[in-house]
């Protein structure tokens, strides 16, 4: 899948493979972007479609539960994945503020 969507991405051809799709394939395009995009190795390509699948059927949040609850668990685990980095961020600083008062 991976391989596929890194594919089309590269040819500028992921938003016209995304678009048109009916209820089930999104729902394996969406839940796969979902569980993998907080993995470092696939996280460049599937923030890349995400945003394609927010672009191309964010309009249509609201007619089907299936596609409701499936971007709301990507936008879960975007969130979590976001405050997972900013936690990362603040122990960083921190670890360089004890690194340099300690080289004083």
């Amino acid at each position: 899948m991976v391989a596929v969507l890194e594919a089309l991405s590269q040819r500028r051809g992921l938003g016209i493979a995304i678009g048109n799709r009916d209820e089930y394939e999104l729902e394996q395009i969406l839940a796969f972007t979902a569980r993998y995009i907080a993995n470092p190795r696939y996280t460049p390509l599937l923030i890349v479609v995400a945003t394609c699948l927010c672009e191309n059927y964010g309009t249509q949040l609201g007619q089907s539960q299936l596609m409701d609850e499936l971007f709301e668990k990507l936008h879960r685990c975007v969130k979590a994945e976001c405050a997972a980095q900013r936690n990362m961020l603040e122990l960083v600083g921190i670890l360089d503020a004890t690194m340099m008062s300690s080289n004083t």
